[in-house]
């Protein structure tokens, strides 16, 4: 068996491990009648990818998947094609959050409106620079239990904790109450959250009117993002009006300060035209149910994002470019409790609170970022 490759820091107790899993997945594939090698692998942020030589169909896969999964005592195991084989994906046992407190201390300052997304395979910070030219519109796509709220959570946060609501303001549709609800007590929210798709549909309607009224008055401030958890019932409610509301918002919204950032766990569904999707310039997608599913949600061919194990990991799909990553994580009792608090008080109470077991992002070794797929997503270093 060839080395594997260490991608994330922290890999030193997974080593030990990892032989004796190799054996367990050789006899796995052996007792399924599928003559099997492990050849190496990666131990990347979330799980421990180990390269297979062997030739298995779809539907003896995902047996060796159950079986593997009850033999190591993990949630789940995902075995894909790689072209010359299979990969087997292995949730990390020593795998734990990476906190926003610690990425929004390890930034510094950052560039006005600008989110943290979470860390990439090599633990740079993922920056989204939304006012960038091809960044105005955000797709967050995955099955449920993928990561979705968090993430908006942590975009809400980041970009909270570097801007002030005179510079920034949030809109948040929250159809399925309590993962955006909590942070309408944030100074930069507009208002309570919508928490029906009725009421998300009027807020969609309004934010439409205000991009009309700043195109033809001239002005782009303050910008105002605006957060939308359940865009399938959204538009199942609001239909076409909604819908192209929604196009227009996505398409020319970042021309006058909108911003657009939807979360659907149905990519896929009649309700979301294929019109709407080629909308958004950048998606996030998360832990999918096949190929299909990645294909609607990415827009793209060989993304990775039917590889996710649904652990918080995803892929940000932007300029044609694919960039695997772990979302930042923010502690549900980290969330604003009293409506008026300042952005002072809350990031102060993100960086006050540790999740038990997170692990800490180090401090950058120097102040250089390299900026990817056309400076849509930024990666500091």
């Amino acid at each position: 068996m060839q080395p594997f490759v260490a991608v994330a820091r922290g890999a030193e107790g997974d080593l030990a491990a990892i032989g004796n899993t190799a054996r367990i997945i050789e006899a796995m594939f052996a007792a399924h009648g599928v003559a099997a090698r492990v050849s190496g692998g990666e131990i990347a942020p979330t799980c421990i990818q180990f390269h297979v030589d062997a030739d298995a169909q779809a539907d003896i896969s995902l047996r060796i998947a159950k079986g593997l999964a009850a033999a190591l005592q993990v949630p789940q195991v995902l075995i894909t094609g790689n072209g010359t084989g299979v990969m087997v994906a292995v949730p990390r046992a020593l795998a734990a959050p990476v906190l926003l407190s610690s990425l929004l201390e390890r930034s510094g300052a950052l560039p006005a409106c600008t989110a943290i997304l979470g860390i990439t395979a090599d633990e740079r910070p993922l920056l989204l620079r939304l006012p960038g030219p091809e960044a105005g519109s955000v797709l967050v796509a995955g099955a449920a239990r993928a990561g979705k709220s968090t993430l908006l959570r942590t975009v809400a946060l980041s970009l909270a904790a570097h801007n002030r609501p005179a510079q920034l303001q949030l809109l948040l549709i929250d159809v399925r109450p309590g993962g955006l609800e909590p942070l309408a007590a944030l100074p930069h929210a507009l208002a309570e959250a919508a928490a029906d798709a009725v009421q998300g549909g009027h807020l969609v309607t309004w934010l439409r009117a205000e991009m009309d009224r700043r195109d033809q008055e001239g002005y782009r401030t303050p910008r105002i993002a605006c957060l939308l958890d359940g865009l399938e019932d959204v538009l199942a409610v609001g239909g076409a009006s909604v819908e192209d509301a929604l196009v227009r918002l996505a398409l020319r919204g970042r021309e006058v300060g909108l911003h657009l950032i939807a979360a659907t766990r149905m990519p896929a569904c009649p309700a979301i035209s294929d019109r709407l999707r080629e909308s958004f310039a950048v998606r996030l997608v998360g832990c999918v149910r096949d190929a299909g599913e990645a294909l609607n949600a990415g827009g793209v061919t060989g993304s990775g994002a039917g590889r996710l194990l649904g652990l918080g990991d995803f892929v940000a799909v932007a300029a044609g470019g694919a960039t695997p990553f772990q979302a930042a994580y923010a502690p549900e009792q980290t969330l604003p409790a009293a409506p008026g608090a300042s952005a002072a008080e809350i990031i102060a109470g993100l960086r006050g609170r540790q999740a038990r077991g997170a692990r800490s992002v180090p401090p950058a070794p120097r102040a250089v970022s390299a900026l990817l797929t056309r400076r849509v997503l930024e990666q500091s270093s």
